[in-house]
C-alpha cells in the first residue's frame, strides 16, 4: 500500500493542498516555501499532515489484509544536525516539520503489525525534476553536485540509525533520472552501491534495501493518470498491460517486479509461472 502524498506533496494526489494556497505558481513543496510566508506554508503543510492519513488508515490496511505501506520522504524532513554531516543542513525554501508525523505513522504501522518501506522521494537538488522529488524543474542538479549526493547519503544514514527498528525496508532513492545522461547513470549506480554501504553500517543487516532501475533498464508503466485508468479492475490494468506488449511483439514481455506484484491478484487460472 503506497502512502503518497501525505509528507511529500504531489499535485495529481492532492489538488487541494495547492489549490488551498491560492497562487497558481506553487507547483511543488519548493515553490510552496518559496512563494509563500512560512507561516502559512506551514499550517497549510500541518493542516494536511494532521488529516491526510490517520491511524484509521492503518487499521484498514490491515483489516484488508495488507502488510506493508509505503510512506515517501523528503530530505527536507529530516532533522540532520551539523554533528550528522560535514554538509549543509539547510533545507531552504522548503517547510520543514514532518518529522514528528513520520514517527506517528511508523508507530501506527508498528501496532497494527505492518511493515514500512520508507523511501527517500526527494533529494537535495531534485534527483528527476519531477514535482514528486520536491521541485518540478527541466534541470535537476542533485547527480551534478557531490554535496548533494553526499547528503542523501547522509540522511539515509541518520534515518536508518534513529528509525532502523521501526521500518523494514529503507528505499535509497526514488526514480532518479539515469537516462540525463552518462553522468547522471554513473552517479546513481555509485549511489546505490555507497547508500547500501551507509544503511548496513548504520542498521547492520537487519533492514532491507531497496533500489529502482533509476529508468535504464527494467520496463515499468504507470496507469494512473487518467479517471479511466483509475476506474479499471486489476484484470484490465494487466489486460492493457499485454495488449500492449503483443503489440510490440512481445506477448508475454510484463518485466518479472509487476509479475510478481500483479499476478498475486490474478484469479488462479491466470496464473502461469508468476508470469503472463
Amino acid at each position: 500500500m503506497f502512502r503518497g502524498g501525505w509528507l511529500v506533496l504531489e499535485p495529481w494526489i492532492t489538488p487541494s493542498v495547492f489549490e488551498n494556497t491560492k497562487n497558481d505558481a506553487v507547483i511543488d513543496e519548493y515553490t510552496m516555501g518559496q512563494l509563500l510566508d512560512s507561516e502559512t506554508a506551514l499550517n497549510i503543510l500541518q493542516q494536511h499532515w494532521d488529516t491526510w492519513i490517520t491511524e484509521d488508515d492503518f487499521v484498514a490496511i490491515r483489516t484488508a489484509g495488507l502488510n506493508h505501506v509505503r510512506i515517501p520522504l523528503g530530505y527536507w524532513s529530516v532533522p540532520l544536525t551539523s554533528s550528522d554531516t560535514n554538509g549543509s543542513t539547510n533545507v531552504a525554501p522548503y517547510t520543514p516539520g514532518a518529522w514528528p508525523y513520520l514517527l506517528k505513522g511508523l508507530n501506527w504501522a508498528k501496532k497494527h503489525s505492518i511493515n514500512v518501506i520508507l523511501d527517500i522521494h526527494g533529494a537535495p537538488g531534485s534527483q528527476n525534476g519531477y514535482d514528486n522529488s520536491g521541485q518540478r524543474t527541466p534541470d535537476p542538479v542533485w547527480a551534478l553536485n557531490s554535496a548533494n549526493v553526499s547528503r542523501t547519503i547522509d540522511t539515509l544514514r541518520f534515518v536508518v540509525k534513529n528509525l532502523g527498528g521501526l521500518v523494514s525496508v529503507i528505499e535509497l532513492l526514488n526514480e532518479p533520472a539515469g537516462f540525463r545522461g552518462d553522468n547522471w547513470a554513473q552517479t546513481i549506480k555509485q549511489f546505490w552501491l555507497d547508500g547500501y554501504d551507509a544503511v548496513r553500517q548504520a542498521g547492520g543487516a537487519g533492514i532491507k534495501v531497496m533500489i529502482g532501475d533509476a529508468f535504464l533498464g527494467v520496463q515499468h508503466e504507470y496507469q494512473i493518470f487518467s479517471d479511466a485508468e483509475l476506474d479499471r479492475s486489476m484484470d484490465e490494468h494487466i489486460a492493457v498491460r499485454v495488449l500492449f506488449k503483443k503489440a510490440l511483439g512481445h506477448p508475454y514481455a510484463l518485466h518479472s517486479l509487476h509479475a510478481h506484484i500483479l499476478t498475486a491478484f490474478l484469479p488462479m487460472n491466470l496464473r502461469i509461472s508468476g508470469q503472463l
